[in-house]
């Protein structure tokens, strides 16, 4: 996902064509966004790895029913979501990449592993035939059903469906962060906070990893909210992500509302998943998301 986020006491158009403007200016590695809270940023490495961990698996636990658990979610034979992708705003016109806005879709994914296939659907729900898919960072897509898989290299596909599933499944996903550390404690509009830093390769900022600061509440242990970097789109981008309308779908607590937004500032919404229906153990067959199920693993 391709975002700006700068003081948003300007406005984040501005703001962000001046960055923009100011990175090309110098070298896009002096412009990397470090992501860190600023007690964080004197430190060299976690100084409480084990309080962060706590409260990922916390977050993760707080999603899950009865006898469920994360474990159930991750071996789950394939997740099935039909929602809404909705743009706004000069983002829509400059960084969405969906055929249509809002766009409607059919995603079945296999939980935790980067695969699947997105179909796309009209607003009544009917498919539109069109079909993009992912499998072993082989990227590919289909114009109707009756034709075939295309694969392609293009980049819009594979970043697009690992990213929504990260999304989609974000509070199951943090705990497997390679480096984590406490943040502290803050609250955001009265709801008392627990944060931590998440990251990967090294525990300040770096081109090759993104950098997570996620919030989760006190009282449930949800995730409330998460600040984010895009180091696969531009080393200076960073957003938000709230997580809202919990509900109960077969043992798990799922966000039927997710707002991305400017760092700081909920109400600058860039664009909306909006969730209409969840299927958990959906069937989802190799076949379904990998056509040509022989093809040699792609890069990322």
């Amino acid at each position: 996902m391709q975002f700006f986020q700068f003081d948003s006491s300007h406005s984040p158009r501005i703001i962000s064509t001046l960055a923009l403007a100011a990175c090309m200016s110098f070298s896009f590695t002096a412009c990397l966004a470090d992501l860190r809270p600023e007690a964080l940023q004197s430190r060299s490495g976690p100084t409480d790895s084990e309080q962060a961990r706590a409260i990922l698996n916390a977050g993760a636990a707080a999603q899950t029913i009865g006898d469920t658990s994360r474990a159930s979610w991750l071996a789950s034979p394939g997740i099935r979501v039909r929602m809404t992708d909705e743009w706004f705003g000069l983002a829509d016109v400059l960084v969405n990449k969906w055929p249509e806005n809002p766009q409607h879709i059919d995603f079945q994914f296999l939980p935790g592993r980067d695969a699947g296939v997105m179909n796309f659907l009209r607003p009544d729900g009917a498919p539109t035939g069109v079909s993009w898919g992912i499998h072993e960072w082989n990227a590919w897509k289909r114009a109707s059903p009756e034709a075939p898989a295309d694969y392609t290299a293009d980049g819009v596909i594979k970043f697009s469906l690992p990213t929504v599933q990260y999304f989609l499944e974000m509070a199951m996903r943090l705990p497997d962060s390679g480096i984590a550390d406490f943040a502290g404690t803050t609250e955001v509009d009265g709801v008392p906070l627990n944060v931590a830093y998440v990251t990967w390769n090294s525990y300040g900022a770096n081109s090759k990893t993104d950098q997570y600061v996620a919030y989760y509440q006190k009282d449930n242990g949800r995730l409330h909210h998460v600040e984010f970097t895009v180091r696969d789109q531009m080393p200076f981008i960073t957003a938000a992500a709230y997580y809202t309308d919990y509900r109960a779908v077969q043992g798990y607590y799922v966000p039927f509302t997710i707002d991305i937004t400017d760092v700081g500032d909920p109400t600058s919404v860039v664009h909306r998943y909006r969730i209409q229906e969840v299927q958990l153990n959906y069937e989802l067959k190799r076949a379904g998301y990998a056509p040509d199920a022989r093809r040699a693993p792609g890069t990322k």
